[in-house]
């Protein structure tokens, strides 16, 4: 029986902070302050820590790597993500009305910030040569049907990597992508990213 599995990949790399183990340890708190007027996505029914989970690995409406700031609605558990941040020229960066109702959390600026989405080109990973096959570069659904997903995961609109496991492919053949060095910096690091798989899991795997 032929088996048709799809690895769907989006990679970003973090470099982080000291003591960095939550999303919230991205952001510096300001408490009680808000940026008003720039409520480019709002989030309702989460906490704090998942807001900040959704600013760092980007939605649909606000992408990887465009969320600069969010402020969080203490009254209403409602998350507020921006493309703006306190220091964007012109921004109304004030208190909260009432003082206990939003908190503003500021994206720190990251020494490896997410620049790998594979929507131009593979992002300095490379094919290895001594594999079986190559990994795919695609937009949009798959060639074949009911073998994977619509579109990638950040935009809807942008590119992923992914590899087919049916015909021709045989069992034990591998497609291996090489990543880029990374070069080490004090603190932690940590290398986020998405998969995909659609068809029969194989007993054999």
């Amino acid at each position: 029986m032929a088996v048709t599995v799809l690895f769907w990949l989006s990679v970003c790399l973090f470099g982080s902070f000291a003591e960095a183990s939550t999303s919230l340890s991205w952001f510096d708190l300001y408490d009680e302050k808000t940026l008003s007027g720039h409520n480019h996505e709002v989030i309702n029914n989460i906490n704090a820590e998942e807001c900040a989970r959704r600013c760092l690995v980007g939605t649909s409406t606000v992408p990887s790597g465009s969320c600069r700031s969010f402020d969080y609605d203490n009254q209403y558990g409602k998350c507020v993500l921006s493309r703006a941040n306190k220091d964007t020229n012109g921004e109304d960066f004030s208190d909260s009305n009432p003082p206990s109702r939003h908190d503003y959390y500021h994206r720190r600026d990251s020494p490896h910030p997410c620049v790998c989405d594979f929507d131009t080109d593979l992002c300095q990973y490379t094919q290895d040569t001594t594999d079986d096959f190559d990994w795919r570069r695609n937009s949009g659904g798959t060639n074949t049907g009911d073998t994977g997903p619509p579109a990638d995961h950040t935009t809807g609109s942008g590119r992923y990597m992914y590899i087919e496991t049916s015909s021709p492919r045989r069992r034990g053949e591998i497609a291996r992508l090489t990543s880029p060095t990374y070069l080490l910096h004090s603190g932690s690091q940590c290398l986020l990213f998405w998969t995909h798989m659609f068809g029969e899991f194989p007993d054999w795997v």
